[in-house]
């Protein structure tokens, strides 16, 4: 999609986009009287709302898309907005599209409607023999001249960040969206190793079966057991051209990457199954936030690690009852196979601090059904051992629409993980605080780490949303992480 930005009217194009806030429109009713032929009369019913409105000009034949915003909306909803009605009414466009700006002041409101514009453009059906007569879709082919009163340099840079980021939320979506049976741990893989070529300033490294053995990663190992592909482990370092010489110095982060969960032999339910290829959710997001902060040229150091396997069953998979040795060399009673994406974290975890001993480490995965039950599909939880980077992430994830909420990490929950005959046991015998007990797990291998934070985004990573008609990635935790680093790391 190609967007050219002008500060000249242009009369002659047959469909245009215009936002604007909802209490503030009357303040450009003469550009709407004298460009589009609209009075205040026949607009008064239709923009005093929020939403998406269609007005077509019938004398021109135009149509004009409003997307009414509220004062202090969400950049997370002016997103959506966007998407929503550019992929509800996509199929009817004449191109180029004109997105009229004007109205607007605010330059992370722009930014957000552009973000969400080039997301529009996201193709869903990647395995499709051909497209779709009715292709909700904006393509690479389309053009959008973006009308502003702004120098133009100015918005430019904002166009040229939101289009990075929307690559790199693209990107993400694919893989969670990705078939199971084609989306395996080489697929990460060839993912990495694509960014490691694309961008100087990032490096992996991608540890094999054989090597995975020699390190002692024995979550991972464990796991995978049962697999007809053999595991990687993929360790990612973005060092930035020109790194912020204060503040903190390094961001750990470590995704679940299971590719296909089936539980195990403590087999899952087979009504929502097939949902289960998107259990990397977590793995795919860091590999976006390290995408994205590379095309962004963030000037903070990031050090990534990715366990990568499918939990299926097999003969040689991993029993309830087994005891197994992590890479800390704490032993885990295997109390049910289907706890397993904490279990590779907890070698991700503990290999990031004791050998890159970060800053700052969180961890991003579609860790327990119990979160979704809290939260629905609104809100991921956040579990931290850090007040200040716990109040960062819900401010970051307000303001950037992916919403995070911490739940309590107290003492009196470790008592629930306690085993007779291992250091820990995988999954708690009482049928409540799932998350919270899953986060307390993962805390055991953190090594004390002061900083530290754990996202279960079990209930957003995977949501109904414009793009599909079914459930659908969100690429959450991208946006998240990426402002968080923005607003409180470059320092």
């Amino acid at each position: 999609m190609k967007i050219e930005v002008t500060h000249e009217s242009k009369g002659n194009i047959q469909t245009v986009i215009y936002p604007y806030l909802k209490d503030q429109w009357r303040a450009n009713i003469q550009i709407l009287e004298s460009e589009y032929g609209l009075s205040a009369k026949v607009l008064d019913p239709l923009l005093d709302q929020d939403g998406t409105k269609l007005v077509i000009e019938n004398d021109r034949n135009r149509k004009i898309i409003f997307l009414g915003l509220s004062e202090g909306v969400l950049p997370g909803k002016i997103r959506t907005d966007t998407i929503h009605a550019v992929r509800k009414n996509a199929g009817s466009f004449s191109f180029p599209i004109l997105l009229d700006l004007r109205s607007l002041q605010d330059h992370r409101i722009i930014f957000e409607i552009i973000n969400g514009l080039c997301l529009s453009s996201y193709h869903l059906g990647m395995y499709k023999s051909e497209d779709s007569p009715i292709d909700r879709r904006l393509k690479k082919s389309h053009a959008v001249v973006l009308l502003g009163n702004e120098q133009n340099e100015k918005v430019k840079s904002i166009i040229q960040e939101a289009q990075a980021l929307a690559i790199a939320q693209k990107n993400t979506m694919d893989l969670v969206n990705g078939a199971g049976n084609l989306i395996h741990a080489n697929a990460l893989s060839k993912k990495a190793k694509k960014l490691s070529e694309s961008f100087k300033s990032v490096s992996v490294k991608i540890f094999d079966k054989k090597k995975i053995k020699q390190l002692g990663l024995g979550c991972l190992l464990a796991v995978n057991q049962g697999s007809q592909w053999p595991p990687v482990f993929i360790l990612l370092e973005y060092k930035p051209a020109h790194p912020k010489k204060s503040g903190l110095k390094k961001l750990g982060l470590a995704g679940k990457g299971i590719t296909f969960d089936t539980g195990g032999l403590s087999i899952k339910p087979s009504a929502n199954l097939h949902y289960m290829k998107s259990d990397l959710g977590g793995g795919a997001a860091v590999l976006g936030v390290v995408e994205a902060a590379a095309r962004l040229e963030i000037p903070v150091s990031i050090v990534a690690a990715i366990p990568v396997t499918d939990n299926c069953i097999d003969a040689a998979s991993f029993k309830p009852g087994d005891v197994i040795q992590s890479y800390l060399g704490k032993t885990i009673e295997i109390i049910n196979t289907d706890a397993e994406g904490r279990l590779i974290l907890a070698d991700a975890l503990s290999f990031l601090v004791k050998n890159h001993k970060p800053d700052v480490l969180i961890d991003l995965a579609t860790l327990t059904g119990s979160c979704v039950q809290t939260f629905g599909y609104h809100c991921a939880g956040l579990f931290s051992n850090d007040q200040e980077l716990s109040d960062q992430l819900v401010k970051a994830g307000l303001e950037s629409g992916e919403k995070v909420w911490p739940l309590p990490m107290w003492a009196e929950y470790d008592e629930m993980l306690q085993s007779d005959i291992a250091d820990i046991k995988n999954l708690s015998n009482k049928p409540v605080a799932g998350a919270i007990s899953a986060a307390k797990f993962l805390q055991a291998f953190v090594l004390n780490h002061p900083s530290w934070a754990h996202l279960d985004i079990a209930g957003v990573a995977l949501k109904e949303n414009s793009f599909g008609n079914d459930k659908v990635a969100s690429a959450f935790g991208v946006r998240l992480i990426i402002d968080f680093m923005q607003k409180y790391l470059v320092r």
